[in-house]
């Protein structure tokens, strides 16, 4: 049985994977976390902390990685936890409630001035900001479960008979950082990039599907310009640099969407290429709601 231990404040919680197991809770004053994981699949490990917000003592417990329990002195707690099972994140101000947040690790095989991180995948967060604990009675939470990444889909087509082979990109504006307790997004840099490769299909046509913490706005290029820095190669290895304008597509998607990218629904942009008068050209076109749903598990 693989355990984790979270220590802040005095309250100390002890989570193991695996399946649940009787307890004996040596308080007799008891909360019981059950994080909302109905649209994803329970991860097997998570990390919690309580945060005292009045005087109060704190015992351990061993719990299972989804749903646990912890016997508590009565008073006011703050509750925080993200799930352990994934890589090319990291957890900082973890003291402190409010300022606790997930960064994305950067590429280790990219330059130091690069700015460029990895896609995230099985990443998610809950919350609950004020749990009050009262003598010889238990306590039930069910926080929403939260996922950190989001998807944007680049739909890429290439038209006029073209021969082309892969597609190498960045995708610059991307956050790297989002607060765990609220889920807002937590830096203000616009130039950290994720890269990405397509191949395209037989009939020119590929897609790459980003999942992102979310976009910073361009706000039609009045607060910065999102350029999309494209290498296309063909057939014969030939390489084509594009650099292609998403301030609008993005503004457009964003404003439409309450300033975020939608979690409950996929979004993409359609991108064509196409050869006029021997010279590579780029349209994009407005931004679409893909099929399915927006979950990433």
């Amino acid at each position: 049985m693989r355990k984790a231990i979270c220590l802040l404040f005095g309250v100390f919680v002890l989570l193991a994977g695996g399946v649940s197991c009787s307890e004996k809770h040596l308080r007799n004053s008891v909360l019981y976390v059950h994080p909302q994981w109905n649209n994803f699949n329970p991860p097997k490990g998570v990390c919690s902390y309580l945060y005292v917000v009045n005087k109060g003592e704190s015992r351990q417990i061993n719990t299972n990685a989804a749903y646990y329990s912890v016997s508590l002195d009565p008073g006011i707690y703050r509750l925080l936890g993200y799930n352990t099972d994934t890589e090319g994140i990291a957890v900082a101000n973890l003291d402190d409630f409010f300022q606790a947040k997930v960064t994305v690790k950067p590429l280790t095989d990219s330059k130091p001035d690069a700015k460029l991180i990895s896609a995230i995948n099985n990443a998610f967060r809950f919350s609950v900001e004020s749990i009050r604990i009262t003598e010889k009675e238990d306590t039930h939470v069910s926080p929403q479960v939260f996922s950190l990444a989001k998807t944007l889909t680049l739909k890429f087509e290439t038209l006029s008979g073209d021969k082309y082979k892969k597609i190498y990109g960045t995708l610059r504006g991307v956050y790297y950082s989002v607060y765990l307790s609220t889920g807002l997004l937590g830096d203000k840099d616009v130039e950290w990039g994720i890269p990405f490769e397509v191949t395209l299909l037989e009939d020119g046509s590929g897609n790459i599907s980003l999942n992102i913490l979310g976009i910073h706005n361009p706000n039609y290029g009045n607060d910065y310009q999102n350029i999309l820095d494209l290498v296309v190669e063909d057939e014969n290895g030939e390489h084509y640099s594009l650099q292609v304008d998403l301030d609008e597509v993005i503004s457009d998607m964003l404003n439409d969407n309450g300033g975020d990218i939608p979690t409950e629904i996929p979004v993409q942009i359609p991108i064509v290429l196409q050869t006029i008068d021997n010279a590579l050209t780029v349209e994009v076109k407005p931004w679409e709601r893909g099929k399915g749903n927006g979950n990433i598990n």
